[in-house]
């Protein structure tokens, strides 16, 4: 595999190389700053959102004033923001208040802050522990309210003047979903359930925009199965693979829930190699039910696609996947296990990803990589949701449901990525598939 090909740098520093002519786009981004990013129109339908309402005209956010003439900022607008209760940004434009549902818990708590630094946003922290949601809030110069998902009596109360929702814990059903659509209030999720995610696109009307698959996988994932789709004339098949490593400081939820698929009687037992580049090699993957291979296989026209998972250590890896083959559905060894792994650290806090799309280019048959490597695998969910969040909030955006690789373009995301740190990127080359004897 070629050397990683992103650098830690700031914005318009970030060095792209590739490792074949049909990737040579990626080198124009280096010299300048990045391109905002923008949804744009596909022939694959990968841009186009997969529930759209009445979308009108193309805004923003129906809470934000518009501007004066020329674009500027009237004093009219500023009066309009303050009269609402919203502060105004070093630039004159109003600030939008943004309520991060779940905001002190592990990853929330890294998305508030990163949001919190962007310095245009009102960062609101919340949650059932009133107390925890102000000891963040006073950290990040945010404010904290109480909000119990299981309690509508106080959804209207915490969600007064917001215009963003960012949820940050998983739901047991669609009511406070619904509740936000009905209210206009913009929402986005960082999570990994697709059983919930093919509920909230069964919701409409859209009044306002949501935006979905968020993250690292989902999220990141999905961006890097684009790019490379939108490379090829038709695809066939996109591997997933997620590489984590046994010294990080994972949250409780994620744990729980990595537990609940490795000792799931019915999960999908298939396992596949994958090569992970930066000198990781190839690792033994084994099939996860992460939500971006369902998402892509909804929006994009593509046979199969399917994630897996391996651990840094090859032996502990195939060790815990035959202990939940072994004892699946039993409570008591998954409980065991849970618990060993939310106390027990070894090895370090490696967090990487790699996508290979098969398919077909100029009559070929091909695949095409992308590899992604990181460190603190909370830390980088939270970046990059923040990072993609962000970058839908800079742009206009028509109401209506979006997972991220519909609403983002591809190739500025994984420059971003790059540019601000979150971590370093590298590309395969296109490969020349053998198809089999027929």
């Amino acid at each position: 595999m070629p050397p990683p090909v992103g650098a830690r740098a700031g914005p318009g520093a970030a060095r792209f190389r590739t490792c074949c002519h049909e990737m040579s786009a990626m080198e124009h981004a280096a010299a300048g700053a990045f391109r905002a990013i923008r949804p744009r129109p596909s022939d694959t339908g990968q841009n186009r959102p997969m529930v759209q309402e009445n979308p009108g005209p193309r805004g923003r956010a129906p809470a934000m004033p518009s501007a004066g003439r020329g674009g500027s900022v009237t004093m009219h607008d500023r009066r309009e923001a303050i009269a609402a209760g919203s502060r105004v940004s070093h630039d004159g434009s109003p600030r939008r208040a943004v309520l991060v549902v779940g905001g002190y818990g592990s990853v929330g708590s890294r998305i508030c802050r990163a949001l919190g630094e962007r310095g245009d946003l009102d960062v609101v922290v919340a949650g059932r522990n009133l107390i925890k949601a102000e000891r963040l809030a006073r950290s990040i110069g945010g404010r904290a309210v109480l909000i119990d998902l299981d309690d509508p009596r106080t959804w209207k109360q915490a969600c007064h003047g917001i215009d963003w929702v960012v949820m940050c814990m998983d739901q047991e059903d669609l009511a406070f979903v619904a509740f936000l659509v009905a209210h206009g209030i913009h929402y986005a999720d960082i999570t990994a359930n697709d059983a919930f995610l093919r509920g909230v696109e069964g919701l409409a009307p859209w009044r306002s925009a949501a935006l979905v698959s968020l993250g690292l996988a989902p999220g990141l994932t999905n961006i890097m199965a684009a790019w490379c789709a939108a490379r090829l004339d038709r695809i066939e098949r996109i591997d997933i693979g997620l590489l984590f490593g046994l010294g990080d400081r994972h949250g409780d939820a994620a744990i729980d829930w990595m537990a609940g698929q490795v000792f799931d009687k019915h999960r999908d037992r298939r396992v596949a190699p994958m090569d992970f580049g930066f000198g990781e090699g190839r690792r033994t993957l084994h099939a996860v039910d992460f939500s971006d291979q369902h998402s892509l296989g909804r929006t994009l026209p593509v046979d199969a696609a399917w994630t897996g998972v391996a651990f840094e250590s090859p032996l502990a890896t195939a060790a815990l996947f035959a202990l939940g083959r072994v004892f699946a559905g039993s409570r008591l060894v998954r409980g065991v296990t849970t618990a060993l792994f939310k106390r027990l650290r070894f090895g370090s806090s490696l967090c990487n990803a790699s996508v290979r799309v098969s398919g077909w280019s100029k009559g070929e048959p091909v695949a095409l990589s992308v590899h992604f490597s990181g460190t603190e695998e909370a830390l980088v969910t939270a970046r990059l949701a923040a990072l993609q969040i962000g970058e839908f909030l800079a742009g206009p955006v028509a109401p209506g449901l979006y997972h991220v690789h519909q609403a983002l373009d591809a190739e500025a995301v994984l420059e971003a990525v790059v540019a601000r740190g979150i971590g370093e990127i590298s590309f395969g080359p296109m490969e020349t598939r053998v198809q089999p004897a027929s």
